[in-house]
């Protein structure tokens, strides 16, 4: 509820950090403050991005809208997906590798986020099953955060 309320405080001012995901989610007819609860990073966090792991997660979101329910990928095929959106907003960290460890512990903790919110189901393959539920303002979101 926090992390609502202090995203619609920046977007109100203006922030410029956060101009870019304001208006892809509003090109997508989203509002970034109405963003899903699996798109919210809330634990603590090694900088490891520009602007934060919601907004690289919120715009992972808005690239999944684009494919059709039942996408399938293989696992290695999700992951190098996954690499790709967004992929200026992350920090290199060269001595780690490629793919270094950092980016990777937060791609496979999304993963199994979009997993437990039942927007992805995971076999062999990864497979998308649900659209991820985006709320129409800030005041919704926080309202159905206090009812569960």
């Amino acid at each position: 509820m926090q992390q609502t309320k202090s995203i619609n405080r920046q977007v109100m001012e203006g922030q410029a950090h956060l101009q870019e995901i304001v208006q892809q989610c509003y090109q997508a007819g989203h509002l970034f403050v109405g963003i899903p609860l699996v798109g919210h990073y809330l634990a603590e966090q090694w900088p490891s991005t520009c602007n934060g792991l919601t907004v690289w997660q919120t715009q992972v979101l808005l690239e999944l809208e684009k494919f059709q329910l039942g996408q399938q990928w293989s696992l290695t095929d999700w992951y190098d997906w996954l690499d790709q959106v967004g992929q200026r907003q992350w920090f290199l960290f060269p001595c780690l590798g490629s793919l270094n460890q950092i980016k990777k512990k937060y791609l496979q903790q999304f993963t199994l986020a979009l997993q437990r919110y039942n927007v992805i189901a995971i076999n062999q393959d990864v497979s998308y099953i649900n659209l991820p539920q985006w709320f129409k303002d800030g005041t919704a979101k926080i309202n159905y955060i206090r009812a569960l």
